[in-house]
């Protein structure tokens, strides 16, 4: 791990500290810290640590290139570590969950500082994305395109965002405004969209063979939860290699039809079911 002296700060949200085991939430690509909101009023014992990942939301996005899922492990860690938090529920979505699953197996060598593990139709293994995903991340520099336009029309990001979710939800319509507009202003000063596409571009397999060769060693508690539709990550063979690799982990899939995020298109039962594993 990086020195966290040298690291710059992530944008965290911290919410009733000390009243209880802490839970850190991460969320997915394009999100912001807006995607586990819903979360917080079912968890009124713990300690919640919501985090804008490098690039996203409120947190820094730097000309630095440095936007692989081991780079922002490394900042989380790094917070992780600043703030002394022990037996914490580390919950991750999409890019998130990969990241979330990086900062697991460093949490489980630090000894007591993992309790629980959630991770959310979680990005793994990027060979397994969608046709269209990968297709994207062949020719990542095309994104650029559209970023003029965003940075001086906020209503074309919006826009963009509610395509997006139409592409990737079955329901869009369960996604908060807020979280639309936040999302959306990821997309709009021009630094910050070049931080999410040099993030999609370094969406490659050899960037994560650390998760793959190291899943066996997370010896706790752990839910996966997977919309049965989900476009992008498709339910197999992602969730089914997780199942297999993390020891004790166990598999859930709302009944209802839902796409690729789960806790934001369905958050009953979905956010019930986090929330009842947490405590």
């Amino acid at each position: 791990m990086a020195d966290p002296a040298a690291q710059l700060r992530l944008n965290v949200e911290t919410h009733r500290i000390g009243a209880g085991r802490p839970v850190v939430a991460l969320h997915g690509f394009l999100a912001t810290l807006e995607s586990w909101r819903r979360l917080m009023p079912l968890l009124p014992d713990r300690a919640l640590w919501l985090f804008d990942l490098k690039g996203h939301g409120a947190s820094p996005c730097p000309a630095d290139g440095k936007y692989t899922v081991r780079d922002q492990a490394d900042l989380v860690l790094a917070r992780i570590l600043e703030e002394d938090l022990r037996e914490l529920t580390l919950v991750g979505h999409s890019f998130g969950g990969g990241v979330a699953l990086l900062v697991a197996i460093a949490l489980v060598k630090e000894g007591n500082r993992l309790a629980r593990l959630v991770l959310v139709d979680s990005l793994a293994f990027p060979d397994a994305l969608s046709w269209w995903a990968r297709l994207f991340r062949r020719f990542w520099w095309l994104a650029y395109g559209p970023v003029p336009l965003f940075a001086v029309w906020r209503a074309a990001a919006v826009c963009a965002v509610r395509m997006g979710m139409r592409l990737l939800c079955k329901h869009p319509e369960t996604i908060t405004e807020t979280a639309i507009q936040a999302y959306a202003g990821n997309l709009r000063p021009p630094q910050r969209a070049s931080a999410l596409i040099q993030t999609g571009r370094n969406l490659t397999e050899p960037l994560y063979t650390e998760i793959a060769d190291n899943l066996s060693i997370i010896n706790v508690p752990t839910l996966i939860v997977w919309g049965r539709d989900d476009p992008l990550v498709p339910l197999e063979p992602t969730s089914g290699k997780l199942l297999r690799g993390i020891r004790g982990s166990k598999l859930y899939i709302p009944d209802e039809r839902c796409g690729h995020i789960a806790h934001e298109e369905l958050p009953h039962p979905v956010l019930d079911q986090i929330a009842a594993f947490i405590r």
